[in-house]
């Protein structure tokens, strides 16, 4: 950030950090000018209650929390680097690809050059310093960055002219400005508490202070404000102890704004999806589960659709038919795996159709169409709500598709008055109980079939990030095919029990789990006698499917009480995986 009048500008910045921490916490760092000095804090691990030792006010300055890529968790490798002469603070996200090469050629040009650390972060702040040299700040910049490699995101405070620029490829950037100074951040729910007006920057977009410009052509560009439509309350834990917890009581209000809201999307839905025969579901993580969803009840409804993990998705889209259509899914919108394909479809002039929770993300702008999640924001990193507005989103997607809209509305308002009553005391004390008794396992498998599968796989995903337990989800029809070999005397299995056709099947494998010696937790709208233990919900037709996600979701909350952890910031992981 950049300010007109000093002021503590360093503290504000690690306030912002901790905003952005669900990016990455391994560490974290602060630079601001003082005196033509740039005073540069920084440490390993989470910023929690961390008071700076600076307390000079300052008009310019930078800051990072990191994800590690290049170097370990390490004081030396965090973020800000200093340039070998002193004059600029970078920070960076990304991986510059060359890395080595440039800091090779660096260290034969420039004598006693002595790096400080294992990044290749440091690189470009000794790059950018060495063109300086010969150069205006601009010109070396531009110069500097046409050097780099990768999908990058600079953000570099210069001492010289108290001032900072930017550079965004890839990796998101937002700019913002008020009366006071200009900012900049990864994510614009940072910003919201200086202004609500900002700039999402677009491939290729370099800022040098306040100004815009193509970092390709070196022209000027005009600055388009968009309105953010968030509140600083979005961004506080209002009374529940994790955001994941405040995320997943929220599940109901997201579906029934998706009820309302979802006529004015309609038209231009079918439209789009009428004009294909076929659809590519793209998503990672949780939002791969999502597209599984997608892909069984597309079957439903007599549409072929296949889904894909975004890292793997680039093998099949290559020779990809103009008569299908890919449909990514994601919650920020940022993810590099989907934006990598959706770069290389555009490119062939093919339209995409996006369910994504941030408007005006990079996959929300480059998209053809897109479904808005209406989620709001997700400070967890383990994805609750957003998960469950995509299965909402499939729901009524396939309704209109097969011209049940009425039907399923009304059975999407009954599951979220249901989906309220899991959130009861009575009902959430047996969560915790059961997680209690499952948090002490080494092992712990989950069942299910259908459109249920891919809720097994997204319980033994909330159980691994927010617990570090090893659940492994297997698909019911694999159980005797090798799976069952694992079972042994005591190990607990969940199955997932819908409600629907395949419910015969599925218990039919806890029995063979049981007589086995292993012990079954059932999640069930009913009782069976196979069940060592159960957690219900009321059957809701067709939409069985979000009750059990809302409730394998809770159990991986509890999981993670059970084990005194923070199932907001879940080791080794980030919110938006912004690089490969």
């Amino acid at each position: 950030m950049v300010v007109k009048e000093k002021r503590a500008i360093n503290r504000e910045i690690l306030t912002e950090l901790k905003t952005l921490e669900y990016r990455g916490y391994d560490s974290w760092g602060v630079a601001t000018i003082e005196n033509d000095t740039i005073l540069v804090e920084k440490d390993t691990g989470k910023i929690g209650s961390t008071v700076l030792a600076n307390t000079s006010d300052s008009l310019a300055g930078i800051g990072h929390t990191r994800w590690a890529t290049h170097g370990g968790v390490t004081k030396q490798n965090a973020h800000p680097h200093l340039s070998f002469d002193g004059r600029f603070a970078i920070v960076h996200n990304g991986i510059i690809e060359n890395y080595l090469q440039l800091k090779d050629e660096l260290q034969k040009q420039i004598p006693n050059l002595v790096f400080k650390s294992e990044t290749d972060s440091e690189v470009f702040a000794h790059l950018l310093a060495f063109n300086a040299q010969s150069l205006s700040v601009e010109e070396a910049f531009f110069k500097s960055l046409a050097k780099v490699k990768g999908l990058n995101a600079f953000v570099v405070l210069d001492k010289k002219n108290n001032n900072v620029l930017a550079y965004r490829h890839g990796s998101p950037l937002v700019f913002s400005q008020n009366d006071g100074g200009y900012y900049f951040a990864s994510d614009a729910i940072a910003l919201l508490p200086y202004t609500k007006k900002v700039y999402f920057i677009k491939e290729g977009e370099v800022f040098i202070g306040d100004r815009l410009f193509s970092a390709k052509t070196k022209k000027s560009k005009k600055i388009t404000w968009q309105m953010l439509d968030l509140e600083v309350s979005d961004l506080q834990k209002d009374g529940f102890d994790f955001f994941i917890e405040k995320e997943i009581n929220e599940i109901p209000t997201v579906i029934e704004k998706l009820i309302s809201t979802y006529k004015n999307q309609e038209k231009s839905l079918l439209s789009l999806l009428n004009q294909h025969d076929e659809f590519f579901l793209i998503g990672c993580g949780t939002a791969y589960y999502a597209a599984l969803i997608g892909q069984y009840l597309l079957a439903q409804v007599s549409r072929i659709a296949t889904a894909y993990s975004g890292g793997e998705a680039s093998l099949f889209l290559k020779n990809i038919k103009k008569s299908t259509l890919p449909i990514f899914l994601s919650q920020s919108g940022e993810t590099i795996d989907l934006i990598e394909q959706v770069g290389f479809l555009k490119k062939k002039k093919r339209k995409l159709l996006a369910l994504v929770n941030r408007i005006s993300s990079t996959l929300d702008r480059e998209s053809t169409l897109s479904f808005h999640l209406q989620a709001g924001p997700e400070i967890s990193v383990v994805s609750t709500k957003a998960f469950v507005a995509k299965i909402t989103a499939w729901l009524l997607i396939c309704s209109s598709l097969n011209k049940q809209l009425k039907a399923t509305t009304k059975n999407l308002a009954l599951a979220s008055k249901n989906i309220r009553k899991l959130f009861l005391a009575e009902n959430l004390d047996k969560v915790a109980k059961i997680a209690n008794l499952l948090s002490i396992q080494n092992h712990v498998f989950v069942l299910g079939r259908g459109v249920h599968y891919p809720i097994a796989l997204e319980c033994a995903l909330k159980a691994k990030e927010a617990a570090y337990l090893h659940f492994e989800a297997f698909a019911g029809g694999e159980l005797k095919h090798g799976v069952i070999a694992l079972i042994e005397p005591g190990t607990w299995t969940i199955v997932i029990v819908g409600g629907d056709e395949e419910d015969a099947n599925i218990l039919a494998n806890a029995e063979e789990i049981k007589a086995r010696g292993g012990k079954i937790l059932g999640i069930s709208p009913y009782f069976h006698q196979v069940f060592d233990e159960w957690l219900s919900f009321e059957s809701v037709p067709n939409a069985n499917v979000l009750l059990e996600a809302v409730l394998v979701q809770l159990l991986g909350l509890y999981l993670a009480k059970a084990k005194n952890l923070d199932p907001d910031k879940p080791r080794n992981l980030a919110k938006s995986v912004t690089v490969k």
